[in-house]
């Protein structure tokens, strides 16, 4: 079924839609795709839940790859900075977003502030690697309330 709101939000309209392809195939190529690979997003557990949801209900199983969520590393590397939202974090440093709540637009915004943050990743864990980025996240996720 089509959402309104959805359509609004995302400015993914009806013909595109129809035009997709059919879940399970774009499920397996995303797999496919990512081949393991290691998962940055910016408050990720949404990301996660609706993939491993549809991919669990569609294929059966979940991705296995590892997640690491960049707004708690963004709070832990760089508590001096008061941003919440991925908004608040492009405008610390600068980064633009040619059209945000676009899928690839906004990957890129938060693979750029992953740049941004990741000498001050580094100089705080010593060396940054995905590893580590996921227990500073995982312990920042208890320290900020």
């Amino acid at each position: 079924p089509l959402d309104k709101d959805n359509i609004l939000l995302h400015g993914i309209g009806v013909g595109a839609q129809r035009e997709g392809v059919e879940p399970q195939l774009a499920l397996r190529g995303l797999e496919q795709w990512l081949d393991g690979a290691p998962l940055v997003a910016f408050h990720s557990a949404f990301d996660e839940t609706m993939i491993q949801r549809a991919m669990q209900t569609t294929l059966g199983h979940k991705l296995s790859n590892p997640w690491v969520d960049l707004a708690l590393v963004a709070a832990a590397v760089r508590p001096d900075l008061k941003a919440r939202t991925l908004d608040d974090w492009m405008e610390q440093f600068g980064i633009r977003c040619a059209v945000r709540h676009q899928a690839a637009a906004d990957s890129l915004a938060t693979a750029e502030l992953l740049l941004k943050l990741w000498p001050a990743a580094q100089a705080q864990l010593g060396s940054a690697d995905f590893a580590a980025l996921q227990r500073l996240a995982a312990q920042w996720r208890w320290l900020q309330r």
